[in-house]
């Protein structure tokens, strides 16, 4: 793979990481809390300065609840679209409230218990 087409690639996930990141409302400090990872590796990753690990990778798809595909597109499928076992999107609209919902309280959880970790 050439120089330029890794440059590309980390660009691409930067963009979609923040996105992500941006859409759930949190900032980079709060998201390097919830993964349990340093902030300015986050501001290293959005910037698309450093490599990713896999597990890493799947550690933001799984918590974006995004397939790592989807961190690694360019232009992303629509979030709306319905999940089947070929295109794992994202819950359908119909959905969207109530998965909204349990994914602030879940995002509440998490904070809290990485919180009291802190103390």
């Amino acid at each position: 793979m050439s120089q330029d087409n890794v440059l590309k690639n980390r660009a691409i996930l930067a963009q979609n990481i923040k996105r992500l990141r941006l859409k759930g409302k949190l900032g980079r400090e709060e998201l390097s809390i919830l993964l349990g990872l340093d902030s300015s590796y986050i501001s290293k990753l959005e910037k698309g300065k450093i490599n990713i690990t896999i597990d890493k990778l799947t550690l933001i798809s799984d918590y974006f609840d995004v397939n790592i595909k989807y961190l690694l597109t360019e232009k992303p499928p629509s979030r709306s679209k319905k999940r089947t076992s070929e295109n794992n999107s994202l819950s359908p609209k119909k959905e969207n409230k109530s998965r909204a919902w349990g994914v602030t309280f879940n995002y509440v959880e998490k904070l809290q218990k990485a919180l009291k970790n802190l103390k």
